[in-house]
């Protein structure tokens, strides 16, 4: 038995930011809005970065993330700090 086994299967939104800051919300946490109505608009981060169009995901699927080296990490997604959609992400 794996500690992966233990992890429940659940949809998370996966968000980067410029910075190479990451974290994970679960998608429940999202509420839905009526098509007229907008969301709240956050185009940067509280470190000034942009962030990169959120990423849906099962808790067990793997993300691949690219450094400016061309480097390539593998990462499962039930392994990045879990935050509140307000958080700031971390490294």
């Amino acid at each position: 038995m794996e500690d992966e086994d233990l992890i429940q299967r659940e949809d998370m939104v996966v968000t980067v930011s410029h910075a190479g800051y990451v974290k994970r919300v679960p998608l429940s946490t999202y509420r839905a809005q009526p098509a007229w109505r907008q969301g709240p608009r956050r185009h940067a981060d509280a470190r000034g970065g942009f962030r990169h169009p959120p990423v849906r995901a099962s808790t067990h699927a793997p993300v691949l993330f690219f450094s400016s080296r061309g480097q390539v990490y593998k990462e499962k997604v039930w392994r990045l700090p879990l935050a509140a959609p307000q958080a700031r992400a971390r490294r």
